[in-house]
């Protein structure tokens, strides 16, 4: 099975994404790492994944540093929509997991 960290930001225009590359939303998701940019979302809309380990341990670890960094990046900029999930593919199936914000944070409430 192969999982991957999806995140959708989007906003109402898109000059409405802050402009200063230093912005902390922009810095946080920079602190993600690797990551995978869609060249194709539409005006108005970032998005991007994340690939998570397969191995249990480090996917949790990896995970965890990612939603603090969302969570981060979330406060930064808090009037944009943000949908952030975890999309599993059994080679078969794809299967969508939402990540809940919750007071005041990204949570995964299946791990």
């Amino acid at each position: 099975m192969t999982e991957r960290l999806c995140c959708h930001i989007g906003v109402v225009r898109d000059d409405s994404f802050p402009g200063d590359d230093a912005h902390p939303l922009w810095a946080e998701i920079d602190a993600l790492g690797e990551r995978t940019i869609s060249s194709d979302a539409p005006l108005g809309s970032f998005y991007f994944w994340i690939e998570l380990p397969a191995e249990r341990a480090i996917r949790s670890q990896r995970l965890s540093i990612c939603l603090d960094h969302l969570t981060r990046a979330r406060n930064a900029f808090p009037d944009a929509g943000w949908e952030v999930r975890i999309e599993e593919w059994d080679g078969v199936t794809l299967t969508l997991r939402p990540i809940v914000w919750c007071g005041g944070e990204f949570r995964d409430e299946f791990s």
